[in-house]
């Protein structure tokens, strides 16, 4: 959301340029405002919805073919001064179709922790379904590659290209216990010597408590964890499964096992007040986590949260700022600066 007003920009000038030239815009918000997108921006000319592989394929079949852009699934598209919106594609069943083209970056540029780093999945979406996320909507269903596949793509990255770590973006990762474990098995095995930093809830920690010398022996060295809040009537009403207490069990089993927690807290997912933040200051001391990521409540329009503001309550309508690094929203019982200090 928060790189939109620059890809627009840039989209602008790419259009002077090469005036023939299609342009086609993806990812998660332009998949839900796909017809406003076309509507502020003449210089685009297709907006893909959701997962790009497969239909960027299609989609550059088509224009190579001549085909009718109606036969493409997963797109909107201008026809004449009418914008036509495609039926959508299914989720794509078999992720081992599609890898990266690592032979196309310029590795050198890409770093982390001073080393040499990748970004990659394994798995897309989410069985939970929080009611602040804009991602679980968009993977639809929570899907993994093949195990073997995956620890094999991952031997490359080190053998081919020299990365040191890796940082996972999957939105949960360890969402099927007996599928990490496999995963895990077979990076002990190889001894990669790569660090991995990934995404996984609490309460998947705790389940996962015995395997976690597995975690660490696989390369883990880092996890992020949602935790979002220190109260357990908000941890319910965001539809999380973390009550304060497995946070807790999460934070200690991680540092027994020299993994690093990285916890992410969110400002605003409850009318904050300063008794509210008194309670979250003195609960994120009680956690004790290695690292805590302070953010605020960013209301992407097409989650519940989202659907639930009232245009009156932005205080900042600037989507560049749309980072979780700034307050957008305001506080009615908290001026903006109040809550900046608190947080």
């Amino acid at each position: 959301t928060a790189a939109h007003p620059v890809a627009m920009k840039t989209a602008t000038i790419l259009r002077q340029y090469l005036s023939d030239t299609t342009l086609v815009y993806g990812g998660v918000y332009r998949s839900y405002a796909a017809k406003s997108v076309l509507h502020q921006n003449p210089a685009i000319d297709i907006i893909v919805h959701g997962e790009g592989e497969a239909t960027a394929v299609d989609l550059a079949n088509a224009l190579l073919g001549g085909r009718s852009l109606a036969e493409v699934k997963g797109i909107t598209w201008r026809q004449g001064d009418s914008l036509c919106t495609n039926p959508p594609r299914p989720p794509i069943a078999n992720l081992d179709r599609f890898r990266p083209g690592w032979e196309l970056v310029d590795w050198p540029a890409y770093r982390l922790f001073g080393q040499r780093a990748a970004g990659m999945q394994f798995s897309r979406g989410c069985t939970l379904r929080c009611i602040y996320c804009g991602q679980w909507s968009f993977w639809r269903r929570w899907r993994h590659r093949s195990p073997q596949k995956f620890v094999d793509e991952l031997e490359a990255l080190v053998t081919e290209y020299g990365v040191r770590f890796v940082w996972l973006a999957d939105e949960n990762f360890a969402a099927d216990r007996a599928v990490t474990r496999a995963v895990l098995e077979a990076l002990a095995e190889r001894r990669l010597d790569l660090s991995l930093n990934l995404n996984m809830t609490a309460a998947d920690v705790v389940r996962d408590a015995e395997l976690l010398p597995l975690y660490k022996r696989a390369g883990i060295d880092n996890i992020i964890m949602g935790i979002e809040t220190v109260d357990d009537a908000t941890v319910e009403m965001v539809r999380k499964n973390n009550p304060f207490t497995v946070s807790k069990q999460a934070v200690r089993l991680l540092r027994q096992h020299n993994i690093v927690s990285f916890v992410n807290i969110i400002d605003g997912l409850e009318d904050e007040s300063w008794s509210t933040l008194w309670r979250t200051f003195k609960g994120v001391f009680e956690l004790d986590a290695d690292v805590i990521n302070a953010c605020y409540i960013t209301p992407h329009f097409w989650t519940k949260t989202g659907r639930s503001v009232q245009p009156a309550q932005i205080i900042d309508a600037n989507l560049a700022r749309w980072t979780y690094r700034n307050q957008v929203i305001g506080t009615p019982q908290l001026a903006p600066w109040q809550l900046f200090l608190a947080v």
